[in-house]
């Protein structure tokens, strides 16, 4: 199959298309209220064709945020009609089945119009210190974790939907700040957007669709000549995540099949949900199995639509690695981190030279302090604990 682009060009392009998302990716630095962002970097930006097929993502992006975004986005574009988008709208949400899996996670979504049609889409998801609620992982179900924004518009054509904005406000704890960095979001979009569109005017390009479908299929080749040089077969490992005395420990399962150049992962034998925060949507555990994936085939490759294209993942509906609504999500990490090891523990026969032993972020352990400062004022922090790295056969750890 041939291309118009010479690999000088795409990859000059390519380039461009990063440099652009991290360009957005920067704005959130620079705007944004929470600390969060400054100590850990807990949100990611990307952008995808008119399709929702991920392109880019930020140099520095989160890998349980974009992994899930990539899968996520996509289904919510699929869903809806290219004519209910519109220059100047602004989506919102923070559905933890639709999306990144729990209810701080919030994603803003723009269409990006070039010359009157629908180009691409952006979006950034940040993970929100404040979302109201009870702080804590001992909760029982999802609305006892914050405020719940199913999808929908926060600006409609250019029109702030004030009532929305004023429902977020009236629902957590520092209003200031939770509506500063949802407004860094809209802006991070619209740089990406700006973006975007100079690009295509720059390189007489009419959109991103032939761009997108040659640099996913280049990327999907790569992975699966990784995937294809491995010994057909299936390889298993489960992992034991204790728990506190009286809640039982919660065991995972993994079986990676690994058939000509495809891969799936089945999750089948995994503990049921749990009566508290550690479940994890399906998405999440997309993201961490994504992770262990990509890392060991094929860690050079570009982040995009055709790096998943050789994954199928499998996970029962009701475990705690595919929880049903309203399962409480507060605390998703707390078991979702394990997944990206247990994939490792697999494979480690198989690619004893790309697996990493097990290693102390994970998980990540939160702090959260709130209350009031002695003028009244309220505050809201949450620090992030994470570990080292685990030792692999070429190195020590960090």
């Amino acid at each position: 199959m041939g291309s118009s682009f010479d690999p000088v060009t795409l990859e000059i392009l390519w380039r461009r298309l990063i440099s652009i998302v991290d360009e957005a990716d920067g704005a959130v630095a620079r705007t944004a209220f929470s600390s969060l962002l400054r100590d850990a970097h807990d949100y990611t930006c990307m952008f995808t064709d008119r399709r929702g097929r991920e392109l880019a993502q930020g140099t520095f992006a989160t890998p349980g945020q974009s992994g899930a975004m990539a899968l996520g986005i996509k289904q919510i574009i699929a869903r809806l009609p290219a004519t209910d988008f519109r220059p100047g709208d602004v989506l919102i949400t923070n559905d933890p089945w639709a999306l990144a899996g729990h209810l701080n996670d919030v994603c803003v979504l723009s269409p990006i119009f070039h010359r009157d049609r629908l180009a691409a889409f952006t979006a950034c998801v940040f993970h929100h210190a404040d979302i109201g609620g009870r702080v804590g992982a001992d909760n029982h179900d999802v609305h006892e974790d914050g405020l719940f924004i199913p999808l929908c518009k926060l600006y409609d054509g250019g029109v702030l939907n004030e009532a929305l904005l004023d429902t977020i406000r009236w629902n957590v704890r520092t209003p200031e700040a939770v509506t500063g960095d949802i407004r860094s979001q809209i802006a991070a979009n619209h740089v990406c957007a700006a973006q975007i569109r100079e690009l295509l005017d720059d390189c007489a390009l009419g959109g991103l669709d032939e761009l997108a479908d040659e640099i996913i299929r280049r990327t999907e080749q790569s992975m699966r000549r990784a995937i294809s040089a491995l010994p057909a077969g299936v390889y298993r490992a489960e992992g034991t995540i204790e728990q506190p005395e009286g809640k039982g420990d919660v065991v995972i399962k993994a079986a990676v099949e690994v058939a000509g150049s495809d891969i799936d992962v089945d999750l089948a034998g995994s503990s049921p949900q749990v009566d508290w925060g550690g479940n994890v949507v399906y998405n999440f555990t997309y993201a961490y199995v994504f992770m262990a994936i990509k890392s060991m085939f094929d860690p050079d490759m570009p982040n995009n639509d055709g790096c998943a294209a050789p994954l199928h993942l499998r996970a029962p509906e009701g475990s705690v690695v595919n929880c049903r609504y309203p399962a409480a999500v507060a605390a998703r990490m707390q078991i979702g981190h394990f997944l990206t090891e247990i994939v490792y523990r697999a494979l480690e026969g198989a690619l004893p030279d790309r697996v990493i032993a097990a290693s102390g972020g994970t998980p990540a352990t939160m702090n959260v302090f709130y209350g009031r400062r002695a003028d009244d004022r309220p505050f809201h922090a949450v620090l992030i604990r994470g570990g080292g790295t685990g030792a692999s056969r070429c190195a020590d750890g960090e």
